[in-house]
């Protein structure tokens, strides 16, 4: 019984390490905070395609989005709030299960946002 605990304990610690892992994503010194680029990934799965200035609307980079059927791209804006139709360099692409989040930065052609782990 006490190794089932401990079992459990240490699985529930593992699985809590790896949620809060991810802190936010450095787009050469602009910062997204992971709950901020998470509500702007529930506000585009939330909305029908194409609904507010014309997004969300589904990933394609130029035919290479094989394996990502169902993907949603939306706008970012530095200031962290929801876009709301204002010029923007900057783009989240999340999956349907939003289990997978990146950001880009359309400032140098559509470069991919690294990740910063805590």
């Amino acid at each position: 019984m006490k190794l089932i605990k401990i079992s459990s304990a240490f699985l529930a610690s593992c699985i809590f390490e790896t949620i809060i892992a991810l802190e936010y994503f450095d787009c050469q010194g602009v910062t997204f905070t992971l709950d901020y680029v998470n509500r702007a990934a529930y506000q585009a799965l939330e909305m029908q395609m194409y609904s507010h200035h014309d997004f969300p609307i589904p990933y394609n980079d130029n035919g290479m989005s094989r394996g990502r059927e169902g993907y949603r791209q939306f706008p970012l804006l530095t200031s962290g709030e929801i876009w709301n139709g204002e010029q923007f360099d900057y783009y989240l692409l999340t999956s349907p299960e939003l289990d997978t989040l990146d950001v880009f930065s359309t400032a140098n052609g559509n470069v991919a946002c690294d990740v910063v782990n805590g």
